[in-house]
């Protein structure tokens, strides 16, 4: 069925009277984090924690609970309440041609 509406216009007439369910993000939205895979993680009382067998370490959160977000081979971005304290490359080398990546982004529910 033909509307004959203009597609932007209507749109933005249906964000205005409260009928539409998408939102514009803010614009000082971190995509980085939107769009990356999110694991918990508990810092140990030495502040390290462990990712993707990788040691990292963050001495001022020891002790606590966090997230890492996983930006697959790009980077890895630390979160502790919704705030990005930390950035790391990831650093992955196989030890062998049968290591399994399907486990590498697989979600872990233990937040081991």
């Amino acid at each position: 069925m033909e509307t004959e509406e203009i597609t932007q216009k209507r749109w933005n007439e249906a964000i205005k009277a409260g009928k539409g369910k998408l939102r514009p993000l803010p614009p000082d939205t971190n995509l980085d984090v939107v769009f990356s895979l999110h694991y918990s993680r508990r810092v140990k009382k030495d502040g390290t924690f462990s990712f993707l067998g990788n040691i990292y370490k963050l001495k001022h959160l020891a002790g606590t609970r966090v997230t890492v977000a996983l930006i697959p081979k790009q980077k890895i971005l630390v979160l502790k309440d919704g705030q990005k304290v930390a950035d790391f490359p990831i650093y992955f080398f196989p030890l062998t041609s049968t290591f399994d990546f399907y486990k590498m982004y697989t979600f872990d529910f233990y937040g081991t």
